[in-house]
């Protein structure tokens, strides 16, 4: 091969790359880029969605997850923030009956109290909102009126240590949830 005259048909593909192209080639570099790329997105799938931090009531969130994780207590600065942030976590779990209810207490009990005004205020904010939003509590009655069924089943083929274990998982998760107490509390059921 000539100076200047560039690569000729018989040369090997080696002689033709030049060092970008020979450190690229690597399998070291490619597999480290590749876990570089996947790395990125996963990351960029599994981040937790960020929120607007700008209202006051909601820029504790971040501490509230810590300390979830974390297993201590977390201060409340008053009754009313409490409160509010139970409505706000029913709502998040799709108890949105139990959400309406505990806002629409908030908002009855410290309407009165000027130091509690903003709590009063995000409460019937979430009481308007929950107006206009879908009912899935019709579709958590239609499963615990299957579960309930269900142990009736059990019970009439005399199992009955299921069937009680059952009924107690049921108040346990379903206790609580406005939407289906009536049902739990139905005469005839054991």
């Amino acid at each position: 091969m000539s100076a200047g005259a560039g690569p000729s048909p018989g040369d090997s593909p080696a002689v033709c790359r030049g060092p970008l192209a020979r450190f690229f080639n690597n399998p070291a570099v490619l597999l480290t880029m590749l876990l570089c790329v996947v790395g990125a997105i996963t990351w960029s799938l599994t981040r937790p969605a960020t929120t607007n931090q700008s209202q006051e009531p909601d820029a504790d969130e971040a501490a509230l997850r810590r300390a979830v994780a974390s297993g201590k207590l977390m201060h409340f600065e008053s009754e009313a923030q409490r409160l509010y942030r139970r409505g706000l976590g029913q709502c998040r779990e799709g108890d949105l009956a139990g959400a309406q209810q505990t806002w629409s207490d908030v908002a009855l009990l410290f309407r009165e109290s000027e130091s509690e005004r903003a709590w009063v205020q995000l409460a019937e904010s979430g009481l308007r909102m929950l107006q206009n939003a879908e009912k899935p509590a019709q579709a958590r009655r239609a499963a615990v009126a299957r579960l309930l069924e269900q142990i009736r089943e059990h019970q009439d083929a005399g199992r009955m240590p299921e069937a009680g274990s059952l009924r107690e998982a049921l108040k346990r998760l379903y206790g609580d949830d406005p939407a289906v107490r009536d049902l739990l509390a139905e005469p005839g059921r054991k």
